[in-house]
């Protein structure tokens, strides 16, 4: 008889754990809190710890990412004698500008470069960004930083000092915002 009743308060108690984590409120950000600088802990603290679902490092090695290393090094005059590390966190669920997303920054040493932003986010059956979507996100965002130097129905970039800053798109129902963040 005890171990019926043990298994019940076993089950009731981690059910319970897990599922206050999944209901933990997603936080809410801006585009303009991801184009500064972040540090990791930064990122945490703006993003919530408990929202971090995936965390990598690795050495330098994707050819994009070594164009932006160059690019840095050419426009603030340095050259570091060994490749930076690179660190990736994915955050999800995260409401940006209004809409469930999922949240990808990569930091090279302790200092974010860029970020991709996934809507919506998390993917369900039925669940898809339409044009009405993308429109309304393009407003929360010229909203927070400015109207952007192109757009269309399903297309916007922003262009600083003729370099892509922003760069957003709908396809295949789904919209991708990609943020390079120039200079420091």
């Amino acid at each position: 008889m005890l171990l019926p009743i043990a298994l019940f308060f076993a089950l009731h108690f981690f059910a319970g754990q897990g599922f206050s984590e999944v209901s933990a409120a997603p936080k809410s950000v801006h585009v303009k809190d991801i184009l500064h600088a972040l540090s990791i802990r930064d990122a945490l603290a703006l993003l919530g710890r408990k929202h971090l679902v995936d965390s990598s490092a690795a050495d330098l090695s994707d050819p994009s990412i070594e164009w932006h290393e160059r690019f840095l090094d050419s426009t603030l005059g340095r050259r570091p004698a060994t490749l930076p590390h690179v660190t990736q966190m994915v955050f999800a669920p995260v409401l940006f500008e209004g809409f469930p997303s999922k949240v990808t920054i990569l930091f090279m040493d302790d200092t974010s470069f860029g970020a991709t932003v996934l809507i919506p986010s998390p993917p369900k059956i039925g669940s898809i960004a339409t044009v009405e979507d993308f429109n309304k996100l393009r407003k929360n965002i010229a909203a927070s930083i400015g109207e952007p130097s192109v757009s269309t129905e399903r297309y916007i970039d922003y262009m600083m000092n003729g370099m892509q800053s922003i760069f957003g798109t709908l396809k295949d129902d789904r919209i991708t915002i990609t943020l390079w963040r120039f200079g420091r």
